[in-house]
């Protein structure tokens, strides 16, 4: 349990930052306040967590189109928690997937470190 807790919280931290430095890179993807940069990061890591094992399968067949997979379902989700989250806003299509490519490539890079 203090593992889970441990990593839980970890790729929250690692979650905040991508999307702190995605929104700083680009223009029309951006957040109000903190608060709503932990929730934003803590629903996408929840939503992706759970979304994970059904990408890894859908992508089996496709493994040279699974990265591809996982950004866009990445820009995807980001686009559905700007929907429901007031306050985060990811500008158009274009912004978003470049925001999950982002997102994904820094979520990789941080977890493969720690």
């Amino acid at each position: 349990m203090k593992n889970f807790l441990r990593k839980f919280v970890l790729g929250w931290i690692i979650n905040a930052f991508a999307i702190y430095l995605a929104s700083y890179y680009l223009v029309d993807f951006n957040y109000d306040s903190w608060v709503i940069l932990a929730v934003v990061s803590l629903a996408f890591g929840i939503v992706a967590w759970l979304i994970s094992p059904v990408l890894k399968i859908l992508s089996l067949p496709l493994f040279f189109l699974g990265p591809f997979i996982y950004f866009l379902a990445d820009g995807a989700l980001l686009w559905a928690i700007g929907y429901f989250v007031d306050g985060f806003a990811t500008g158009d299509i274009i912004t978003t997937v470049v925001a999950g490519v982002m997102i994904g490539i820094i979520n990789f890079v941080a977890h493969m470190i720690v």
